[in-house]
């Protein structure tokens, strides 16, 4: 309740002091604030655009670190020309270097074709990786050109001398990018070396798989005419045997024809000697018992004669059969001496194979030799460019001695600006606790004027009771006054009385424009 004892007044020049401190305290965290997020933005912006160019040779690098120490180079000038002159160096080198790779392409075209294991589809692939590699190189090479525009129109703009905390952060980039063409030229050797490793061991294995065609072809030679001799043997012995069997079968058909034709004559004999002891039996020259006994003496012999002659009919059958079976042989013959003739002409189109792979042993021979010079060469590159590389780790270490005391200057540095940011730390947590000091007293404003208006309105509502029971007892005043003094009339009718000196008024209105205005000038 003492906080209803302050007047209006006060409150607003407690309000207007508490501003004057708190207004100045915002303006000066937000301008920190904004600032810090200007200056790390673009460090940000500078590192990206320097990490996008594609690589800094050792004296442009060397060159950025002397200027970043002031020993030379102090202006955007002097590093616009030396930017000049290393991308001239530049341009000269990457000329004389597709110079030699387009040389280098076609002696690589001359020798596939020579070898004549590729065809055209590989060739194309490979040119156009290589046009790939080109197009690469070319498109870095306009990036360093945008790169120097970019430096030129910076040292237009502004005209000045390079700051240094923006020279370090040049040198870690360019440091960094050193640092990456390091280890992609470390990564090229090793590539080139394990497909030099894996083109002689691919040689090797030609060399190998045609030294064991050579001795497939020669076994095969030698089969060949093994078989080809051993097939000659077998033929001319089932020819011969062919003959033998079949002069052997021509002599049995002419000895079972001989017998045939005397059995045909025995048979007319025997015909004749029926017929001449028939008319002996019919003219009875002779007595019955001996024409019987004949007769019977002739039957035996035709019964004979026709056993004889179903054998020399089976022999006949058994012949035609043969003949059949000489038909058989003769086409086995046939067959036989045709795949004679087939391998004797696999034999010499394996020949001609021979020796066109023989020809072919000698060109691969050749290339090899060739594969065999071009990878020694490029050994002895490869162990130039080790040489380089320990050169490039030398002047990197070096590099890494001058970063190292550059960064130390910067860790200096870099706690005085920690400091200064502990500073604006403790600033800030100062305001934040004022505003919510203030923010307190807002709401301890506000719960009291809520208090105020229920005080307010409940005064209202036990006047509006007060004013109700007055009319009321006004009103039985009167009819009492009318019940005891009938004719006299009434004076003054009793009332309750209305202390009006104690009634409160809410200042709700004024306290929460002040509140409000308040409010929109901290957000101001």
């Amino acid at each position: 309740m003492s906080f209803l004892t302050v007047t209006p007044e006060e409150i607003m020049q407690f309000l207007r002091i508490l501003l004057w401190i708190a207004v100045p305290l915002i303006i000066i965290s937000l301008v920190t604030v904004s600032l810090m997020h200007y200056y790390r933005k673009r460090k940000l912006m500078q590192a990206t655009a320097f990490a996008d160019e594609p690589g800094l040779n050792e004296e442009q690098v060397t060159y950025y670190l002397q200027s970043a120490d002031g020993t030379a180079g102090s202006s955007y000038a002097n590093l616009i020309r030396e930017n000049q002159h290393q991308e001239e160096l530049r341009e000269d080198r990457y000329q004389i270097l597709k110079h030699q790779f387009r040389s280098l392409y076609s002696k690589y075209v001359e020798l596939l074709a020579k070898a004549g294991d590729h065809k055209k589809s590989a060739e194309e692939n490979v040119e156009d990786e290589h046009q790939k590699k080109l197009e690469e190189y070319e498109s870095k090479i306009r990036t360093l050109q945008d790169a120097l525009i970019t430096l030129k129109n910076n040292a237009m703009e502004q005209n000045g001398e390079v700051n240094w905390q923006e020279s370090l952060a040049h040198k870690e980039s360019e440091v960094q990018l050193l640092n990456g063409m390091i280890r992609q030229l470390r990564e090229d050797i090793s590539i080139e070396r394990e497909q030099n490793s894996a083109l002689a061991a691919e040689l090797l294995q030609l060399q190998e798989h045609l030294n064991r065609l050579e001795t497939s072809a020669h076994e095969s030679e030698d089969d060949a005419g093994k078989w080809n001799l051993s097939l000659q043997q077998q033929l001319y012995e089932a020819g011969k045997k062919y003959d033998t069997e079949k002069n052997e079968w021509m002599k049995q058909l002419q000895d079972s024809y001989r017998d045939l034709q005397a059995l045909k004559e025995e048979n007319l004999a025997l015909r004749s000697k029926v017929d001449s002891n028939q008319a002996i039996l019919s003219g009875g020259g002779m007595g019955y018992t001996e024409a019987v006994d004949k007769i019977n003496v002739l039957q035996a012999d035709i019964a004979h004669i026709q056993d004889e002659k179903s054998q020399l009919k089976d022999q006949l059958l058994e012949l035609e059969y043969l003949r059949d079976v000489v038909d058989e042989k003769k086409l086995q013959v046939d067959f036989l001496q045709n795949q004679l003739e087939q391998r004797i002409r696999n034999f010499h189109q394996l020949e001609h194979q021979q020796r066109e792979d023989s020809s072919q042993m000698s060109i691969l021979k050749a290339t090899v030799y060739s594969y065999e010079q071009q990878v020694k060469g490029l050994e002895r590159d490869a162990d130039e460019l080790q040489k380089q590389l320990t050169g490039l780790d030398i002047t990197m270490h070096g590099l890494n001695e001058e970063n190292q005391k550059i960064r130390e200057s910067l860790e200096e540095k870099s706690m005085y600006a920690e400091q200064l940011e502990r500073k604006n730390q403790e600033w800030q947590e100062q305001h934040l606790h004022r505003l919510e000091l203030l923010n307190e007293k807002e709401n301890s404003i506000a719960s009291l004027n809520n208090e105020l208006r229920a005080h307010a309105e409940k005064i209202s509502r036990m006047e509006e009771e007060l004013n109700r029971r007055n009319t009321i007892l006004s009103s039985l005043y009167s009819e009492l006054h009318k019940a005891f003094h009938p004719g006299e009339p009434l004076k003054d009718s009793p009332s309750l009385p209305i202390p009006m000196g104690n009634k409160l008024e809410p200042q709700s209105k004024s306290d929460d424009e002040l509140i409000s205005g308040f409010r929109l000038s901290v957000v101001g």
